[in-house]
């Protein structure tokens, strides 16, 4: 309650019932995989997008499938793109794309958890294509169909003594993609609609 002393908002408490709902296994343990590292040479890069070129994107991604694409699908889908094409050119070949997106699962269990739950209640869920000419409407499709293949396998698996196993052969399926070396992968994670710039630590809004 010290930090409630300097606003007179009521203070949103984490809520930390994930536990009682996806019980933890403290048995298990999950051997991470051994990386080769690749001596290239990395570069990281920063690329803003104001809000009229983004709706501009997402007019262009729109399709009878999907008709009002996210800002997030409609990015990601962009640098799909363009990370497909600059792989085709070094290898001279079609060789299959995978993208794989984090997303808050929070919202999207049945029956949901609260926006304050505490926890890594994250998801990754992929989407592939290996057609010979690459448009960005039929990315955001496939990136759209991977979202809602969540809500029909495991939106109502995740929880009790099922979500173990659940979450088990997920991490099994989606390392062996990882090891692929037939696969040109990609990840993706985003942080929009995560209330971050709303955080109030007691002494107001943030700025900036």
């Amino acid at each position: 309650m010290a930090l409630a002393a300097f606003t007179d908002e009521a203070v949103l408490l984490p809520e930390f019932s994930a536990a009682s709902r996806i019980p933890p296994r403290i048995e298990y343990t999950i051997l991470a995989p051994a990386m080769s590292l690749v001596n290239e040479t990395t570069i990281t890069r920063r690329y803003v997008f104001d809000a009229s070129k983004i709706a501009s994107l997402k007019a262009k991604a729109a399709s009878a499938r999907v008709a009002q694409p996210t800002r997030v699908e409609a990015v990601s889908s962009l640098i799909w793109k363009c990370a497909i094409t600059v792989s085709r050119s070094k290898r001279r070949s079609i060789m299959p794309s995978t993208l794989t997106q984090m997303m808050n699962i929070r919202g999207r269990l049945v029956p949901s958890f609260p926006k304050n739950a505490f926890g890594n209640l994250v998801w990754s869920f992929g989407a592939q294509t290996a057609d010979a000419e690459i448009h960005l409407h039929s990315l955001v499709i496939e990136l759209r169909k991977g979202k809602e293949a969540f809500s029909e396998d495991y939106a109502t698996k995740l929880h009790g003594n099922e979500a173990f196993s659940v979450i088990s052969q997920h991490v099994k399926q989606f390392g062996k993609l990882l090891a692929s070396k037939d696969m040109h992968q990609i990840c993706f994670s985003s942080w929009c609609r995560y209330p971050l710039y709303e955080a109030d630590f007691g002494w107001g809004s943030q700025r900036g």
